[in-house]
């Protein structure tokens, strides 16, 4: 099995530059976060727009003359936008961590790609975390092997 897995990452040390000019734009890409950072930004203070002005909706309620169904009408309208916009903040916030997490690991893979002097190589566990994500198994006795950098090579049992 090791000369199959020695296969694929010798395949995939042959257009090695190739791949890593890929990588480096890719971490580059996942890196730039700006329109999230800018987006995020006007959420905030969006959410400080509107939580005012849910408090002095509050507060304007404390007076005796307020109709309650229109206040809880305009309530509940300030509450469901501000939860809104937390959602979408959350969301950006996540899509900003899974970028970093994907740029980590493209580094990771890059790391091990660049150590690799020559070929033949030998097996070791390090080289097969470090490129290799998963190996799909076919029932044809396929493998493909998917590396860390979304690339993918298929061998033949």
């Amino acid at each position: 099995m090791d000369h199959i897995i020695l296969s694929a990452v010798s395949s995939l040390f042959a257009d090695r530059e190739t791949i890593l000019d890929t990588c480096r734009l890719m971490q580059t890409t996942l890196t730039d976060n700006c329109g999230i950072d800018a987006e995020c930004e006007e959420l905030l203070q969006e959410l400080n727009v509107v939580a005012g002005v849910i408090r002095s909706c509050v507060d304007e309620n404390a007076t005796p003359a307020v109709d309650q169904s229109d206040y809880r009408r305009r309530y509940t309208s300030y509450v469901e936008r501000y939860e809104s916009l937390k959602d979408r903040y959350t969301q950006l916030q996540t899509q900003r961590e899974e970028c970093e997490t994907e740029a980590i690991r493209i580094g990771g893979f890059m790391f091990e790609l660049r150590e690799l002097d020559e070929l033949p190589i030998a097996f070791e566990e390090r080289l097969w975390h470090g490129l290799v994500d998963h190996v799909t198994v076919y029932y044809d006795e396929r493998l493909e092997f998917h590396f860390r950098d979304g690339s993918k090579i298929t061998e033949q049992l």
